[in-house]
């Protein structure tokens, strides 16, 4: 059949040049490949991770993009490797962040920009929640919820209880609109509103809430939408 890695030509396998090269020597398709692991009855796994890429515009970065459903349209892409492809795509955005403990989030700019990689890896819509400590280090972030961001689903004591926890003294709220789009709707607003009106009850300022898109953010603050005290 030729489709899993051990049956290739030992000079093709990526495997056994990541062990004598490292694994830096190998290009996006001998990575996938290793990510893959088989191909199909019609062509190897390294036939299919360069018709993948190919097929894709021949950028590794476009696979992101891709939802699940998208990727099991590839001839040779079921929903295993689907799955596998876009946990990779998750990972790698979390990995391009800096490490957590002590980043400074002081403006829209540096917590759109910390995130977005992240944030471009959902397929839904995902509301998080950004603690932060006085001087707007970051404490944690954590997804919330899934779905439409509207006033029905942003738990409001769920965010309040989870800052309290973390000793927040400030918060900002980030999600992703999977259309690209990042202008904000109505129901955004009110929903902003609310935590920001329950912040100040509590004595934990809402600083902002990004929506991310396509590159883009939109800051409500910035727009005007939403006060800080």
């Amino acid at each position: 059949m030729g489709n899993l890695i051990k049956e290739l030509p030992e000079h093709l396998r990526p495997y056994e040049k990541a062990a004598l090269l490292g694994v830096e020597a190998l290009d996006d398709a001998e990575l996938l490949a290793i990510i893959l692991r088989t191909g199909s009855s019609k062509e190897g796994v390294l036939e299919l991770s360069r018709r993948l890429l190919s097929d894709s515009g021949g950028r590794i970065s476009a696979l992101r993009h891709l939802s699940k459903e998208e990727l099991m349209s590839f001839s040779g892409i079921g929903e295993v490797k689907a799955l596998q492809l876009r946990a990779l795509i998750i990972l790698s955005g979390r990995l391009l962040r800096k490490e957590e403990e002590k980043q400074e989030l002081s403006s829209a700019e540096s917590c759109a920009s910390f995130f977005m990689e992240e944030m471009l890896g959902y397929e839904q819509e995902v509301l998080k929640a950004v603690f932060l400590d006085g001087k707007n280090h970051l404490i944690r972030s954590q997804n919330i919820s899934l779905g439409s961001a509207s006033q029905t689903m942003v738990p409001v004591r769920e965010i309040l209880v989870n800052a309290a926890r973390c000793r927040a003294e400030r918060m900002m709220l980030l999600h992703n609109h999977p259309s690209g789009d990042p202008e904000p709707s109505d129901a955004d607003i009110m929903a902003t509103r609310r935590v920001a009106e329950a912040g100040m009850i509590t004595g934990i300022q809402l600083v902002d809430h990004i929506i991310t898109g396509d590159h883009r953010y939109v800051s409500l603050y910035d727009r005007g939408l939403i006060t800080t005290y």
